[in-house]
């Protein structure tokens, strides 16, 4: 399950929004290193977006929703703490596969200004109940923006001196099936 929202940020100002519960699913090794330490690749699909609240002068100007469809890579390095709790740090790179907003019932396809991939990091704790069981807690943050940034319009199509950004971020709990 994914709890993930965006930060907006619109001349210095930032506007957090509500966050959208999706799901993920996909498939992971673990590779055992030297030590404590584990290393966790992941590939996985994930459903995302935010509640976009509403924003000043913006068009349309909201309430809406993204729906944002990616192809995560995580790359978690695990450090053991001991048979039952590890902690988890690493990178994710994501491919956009699919994105649309919807406003007042209108649907606009997304794939013009968001970026397709974007970098993220991402930190949280493993527990193992058995050899064959875990269950992931994450939290994830972009560290690039999601969208191409760039000037607002306004409502005659007409560039503004407002900048706009945006970075992904949410939580996400994962069941995990090891298969030996």
């Amino acid at each position: 399950m994914n709890a993930t929202g965006a930060s907006i940020t619109i001349n210095d100002t930032e506007f957090r929004n509500f966050n959208r519960v999706g799901g993920h699913g996909g498939i992971f090794a673990k590779i055992n290193l030297p030590g404590k330490f584990l290393f966790m690749p992941e590939i996985l699909f994930s459903n995302e977006g935010a509640g976009i609240p509403e924003l000043p002068d913006a068009i349309p100007p909201g309430p809406g929703e993204l729906h944002l469809n990616y192809v995560n890579l995580p790359m978690m390095l695990n450090y053991n703490l001991n048979r039952y709790l590890a902690i988890q740090l690493g990178p994710e790179l994501s491919y956009l596969i699919s994105g649309r907003s919807i406003f007042d019932e209108e649907r606009f396809d997304l794939g013009i200004i968001y970026r397709d991939w974007e970098l993220g990091l991402a930190g949280g704790l493993l527990f193992s109940f058995n050899d064959k069981l875990d269950l992931g807690f994450r939290y994830l943050q972009g560290i690039t923006s999601s969208i191409i940034p760039g000037f607002v319009t306004d409502a005659n199509g007409m560039l503004t001196d407002e900048r706009f950004t945006t970075y992904n971020r949410g939580f996400q709990f994962s069941f995990y099936y090891t298969i030996n």
